[in-house]
């Protein structure tokens, strides 16, 4: 596990793929113009999805909602009726290397905990690239404790996949 004082992770990252992206946008004229942080409030939802694994791969989805409640001098909208949503699920793929030692309970904290931390960079660039390629110039999704997240979120599931 270890070489000279350097920690070697069991679990590697393999790739990553966005499997759900959607955007809605209320017909608003003064949507055309809101392009600032100034101009707009977000809210921002994360989401960790269960867990499937396949032949010792691991695919590890997280999900980002984003809904645009303020918009200028307009009324605060409420939670339901947003002037713009956005959903995006990006699924990263892990596995474990041949011949770590690490218990079950450790694998599982692993995935339940750090490989959402791996995954949201990716989640928080496509739904920027997303609103920007939309028309909403530089809406930045804001970092967040993934860690403290998971720690808070209803327990995430490890599934086997069901092969045919």
């Amino acid at each position: 596990m270890s070489s000279g004082g350097i920690a070697l992770s069991a679990m590697e990252f393999l790739t990553y793929r966005v499997i759900d992206a959607d955007l809605h946008v209320e017909p608003l004229t003064a949507l055309l113009f809101a392009r600032s942080e100034e101009d707009t409030q977000w809210q921002v939802r994360v989401t960790l999805c269960d867990i499937t694994v396949d032949n010792g791969i691991y695919i590890v989805p997280v999900h980002v909602g984003m809904r645009l409640l303020k918009l200028r001098e307009f009324e605060e909208k409420q939670e339901a009726e947003p002037y713009v949503t956005t959903n995006v699920t990006v699924a990263g793929v892990f596995r474990f290397s041949q011949g770590n030692d690490w218990s079950d309970a450790l694998r599982d904290k692993m995935l339940r905990n750090q490989a959402p931390a791996i995954v949201f960079p990716f989640v928080r660039a496509t739904i920027g690239t997303l609103l920007n390629n939309a028309g909403f110039g530089s809406v930045v999704v804001p970092l967040m404790n993934m860690n403290t997240i998971a720690e808070n979120h209803p327990p995430v599931n490890i599934i086997d996949a069901v092969t045919n």
